[in-house]
């Protein structure tokens, strides 16, 4: 019955309490009517009611907070105007541009109220530019290039490397009090972001905050953060001690608001709260989830219900577009997500485990911590999200997942999603963690990783169309499954279209990298069984087509408690 409900309701039947309307021109003094139209959606969302509709007029619309929607707003509907663009963004454009030097230009964020901003992105006429870096960035291959190898291993290795001599020049960086390492570590899939605490110039080691995986020789890595650095078109620096921005423009001098920086977290956030059995996708659970407790600190239910967010453009978060905590029967349709620090649309509010991964973060990652161990994703949970739908949206451009589900029954059908990963290597175009999910009719390409990841029971991965994938990384498939649980069964995955699982990386004790290498199109990674894998067109891995590592049909199992 709820999925009749669901496809009634995308057909638009629903009559609204009211509807108010929002446009650039509007004030939001008016009475919010079509005529008379607020200006902010901002306003318009907190002054909407249970039942109510919003509609956005063409424009751009930059926030000066997220728009929250909490319990008391269910059944709302946030939408433009049909056949109109609409783009909410979370940036700040930059302007009082000086020229410096050499091409480079100079703005006083304090004299913008951004006096102690933090940020690690910036776009330039919409297309995100590089923080000054060595090497720099390799356009003819952005995904391999612009990288230096670490010579050897250091005496403590999850902290330290040994670079080579004459990888990177500190002698000609005066000041390196900001640096940071961006590394691919351990095995091929490790991704951190880590401040350089300190540099031994005579024994070439390089100090970081400690990681989770040792360095490595022939990990690949590079320094960023350095106005020293800052020496190719499009590179820019943040000196957080004196709030001074640089930037080298790739064609002249910037004008008002050509160069924009992301100011907040979240574009859109849903604000319920739901009690869910996170323990049983931890990895040192292995019961039924069935006996697994709920967190001693379980909220209470206070759920927002049967809301929909359609036709928007999501642009310039620093964490996620849209965020969806504690939501049942909701619908994010038809909307654009680009220009994401971390996720793009993100049901159940997770966030990476490990401070190093991704996207820095201006407030900590808080939730319950699960996942598949320290070789792989590490998710602190938050309210998961039940009977929800995305469909139809574009999502790219993001430093993580493009499209991240948590929790039971929900759905991400007709989306395309790619170039996803920028920040956080170990994520995937689609990630469906729970029970009942359900990934269909996707387009899924161009990622470092997976395209999709799956974890828990009775999922469905099927008809979907996958392809360059693995492109930075090693060990994993287009399709991966880690459930190191033999009670996590019934998920399938068939009737999908799998194409170049490309896969990147180097055998032990080498020195050259390789491509193909080392991928399969299905990966059924630690102990994952009662999974069906039947139908799929695979072609052009690595390694094979499908891999099942340590899969089990043990008896010690319980499937009779599993969704069938």
């Amino acid at each position: 019955m709820r999925c009749v409900l669901v496809i009634l309701l995308l057909a638009g039947s629903v009559a609204h309490a009211a509807d108010y309307f929002v446009a650039p021109t509007g004030d939001d003094a008016a009475p919010g009517t079509r005529d008379q139209p607020w200006r902010t959606p901002n306003h318009a969302v907190d002054s909407a009611r249970d039942g109510d509709g919003i509609v956005l007029r063409a424009g751009e619309y930059n926030l000066a907070g997220p728009l929250i929607i909490t319990p008391k707003l269910s059944r709302l509907t946030l939408a433009s105007a049909p056949g109109e663009e609409v783009t909410l963004r979370g940036s700040h454009p930059i302007t009082g541009w000086q020229i410096w030097r050499d091409g480079i230009y100079r703005a006083d964020l304090s004299a913008q109220s951004l006096t102690g901003a933090r940020f690690h992105q910036l776009f330039y006429e919409g297309v995100r530019q590089p923080l000054a870096r060595h090497p720099n960035l390799d356009a003819e291959h952005p995904r391999t290039g612009g990288f230096v190898y670490v010579y050897d291993k250091a005496p403590r290795p999850f902290e330290q490397f040994i670079y080579a001599d004459g990888d990177i020049p500190f002698d000609d960086w005066p000041d390196i009090s900001q640096a940071e390492i961006r590394s691919v570590f351990g095995l091929g899939w490790n991704f951190a972001l880590t401040p350089i605490t300190e540099v031994d110039r005579e024994r070439r080691i390089i100090t970081v905050h400690r990681v989770r995986r040792h360095f490595e020789r022939m990990n690949r890595y590079f320094v960023q953060n350095v106005l020293g650095a800052l020496d190719a078109p499009g590179e820019w620096f943040l000196d957080y001690a004196t709030d001074a921005l640089y930037f080298y423009p790739p064609d002249g001098p910037p004008t008002d608001d050509a160069v924009r920086v992301p100011v907040l977290d979240n574009i859109i956030e849903v604000r319920g709260s739901q009690p869910y059995p996170h323990e049983y996708l931890h990895t040192r659970y292995q019961g039924i989830r069935a006996e697994a407790t709920l967190p001693e600190d379980a909220p209470a239910q206070d759920l927002v219900e049967d809301i929909t967010i359609e036709g928007l453009r999501i642009q310039h978060a620093r964490q996620s577009g849209i965020v969806l905590r504690g939501a049942d029967d909701a619908r994010v349709v038809r909307c654009t997500v680009s220009g994401i620090g971390n996720v793009g649309i993100n049901l159940g509010g997770v966030a990476n485990a490990h401070e190093e991964v991704g996207n820095p973060r201006v407030v900590p990652a808080e939730g319950f911590s699960g996942g598949v161990g320290g070789g792989g994703q590490n998710i602190f949970f938050n309210d998961p999200c039940s009977w929800s739908v995305v469909e139809g949206c574009d999502v790219f451009d993001c430093g993580a997942d493009g499209i991240f589900i948590y929790g039971d029954f929900n759905v991400a059908s007709n989306n395309h999603v790619h170039s996803i990963g920028l920040l956080d290597k170990d994520s995937a175009a689609i990630n469906l963690w729970g029970e009942g999910n359900r990934a269909g009719r996707n387009s899924l390409h161009d990622v470092p990783r997976n395209a999709i990841y799956l974890k828990g029971i009775g999922n469905m991965v099927e008809l979907n169309d996958l392809r360059y994938t693995m492109l930075e990384t090693c060990d994993g498939g287009a399709i991966r499954m880690c459930q190191r649980n033999l009670t996590l069964r019934g998920n399938v995955i068939r009737h999908n279209r799998i194409v170049d699982t490309v896969g990147y990386g180097y055998p032990r004790n080498s020195r050259t990298f390789q491509s193909p290498y080392y991928t399969w199109g299905v990966y059924l990674d630690d102990f994952t069984c009662g999974t069906t894998v039947e139908g799929n067109i695979i072609a052009r891995t690595a390694r094979g087509g499908v891999m099942l590592h340590g899969a089990s049909t043990s008896s010690n199992t319980r499937p009779s408690a599993m969704t069938p």
